[in-house]
């Protein structure tokens, strides 16, 4: 018997989870929407103290142009909101799919 991924998450994001995040903060970042649509990042805290950008995410391959977002400005993480955390899984695999799906436009 085969087994069916799960691509809809109901619960929320938990640190750990494999994340594909879409700007909205700032629209007028077309640098910084087409990193965040082609990778993949991981939420390294979930920061309850913090309603308005309570995740911060890390990204491995994040280029210098985008450092100027990072939260510590030398490091490789950015804090984001619940509502720009498109996709969301246990699994960097399941994202991966979606990616080249977007990609591709299938």
């Amino acid at each position: 018997m085969k087994h069916l991924k799960k691509f809809e998450n109901i619960n929320k994001p938990e640190v750990g989870d494999y994340v594909i995040c879409k700007n909205i903060e700032n629209e007028d970042l077309s640098i910084l929407d087409y990193f965040l649509s082609e990778n993949i990042g991981i939420i390294i805290n979930n920061r309850t103290d913090f309603k308005k950008f309570p995740y911060l995410i890390r990204f491995d391959d994040m280029p210098h142009e985008l450092l100027i977002y990072s939260e510590k400005r030398e490091g490789k993480d950015i804090i984001f909101r619940s509502d720009e955390i498109l996709h969301f899984s246990k699994n960097k695999e399941d994202l991966e799919h979606i990616i080249v799906a977007n990609k591709y436009n299938l």
